[in-house]
């Protein structure tokens, strides 16, 4: 590596583009890989539309109004989630596998 570069004629953010849209990259535990993966062959779709499917389904749930996983909330650290509104207790034996 140079220890210093000369960029002649450059022109700072030249390739970027205003609208692009990223892809996030989503990590996977193995076996739920699997599932999704045995799933997706089963019904001819790409995993994502598999994945996509289950998530919007559990973002309608949330977001209905009166229904139990609407009134729980999310930890920001593990994605677990605690307050169970039928227990009343973040000490409930629902817990982040089972959801």
């Amino acid at each position: 590596m140079k220890n210093e570069y000369d960029f002649p004629g450059a022109e700072r953010g030249k390739v970027l583009r205003e609208n692009a849209e990223f892809d996030l990259p989503i990590y996977l535990d193995a076996d739920v890989r699997e599932y999704l993966t045995e799933r997706a062959r089963d019904k001819g779709v790409e995993v994502g539309a598999v994945v996509n499917q289950l998530l919007k389904r559990d973002i309608e749930l949330i977001e209905t109004p009166n229904s139990t996983l609407s009134r729980w909330t999310m930890t920001s650290a593990q994605g677990a989630w605690i307050s169970c509104p039928t227990h009343r207790s973040s000490a409930c034996s629902i817990n982040s596998q089972q959801v």
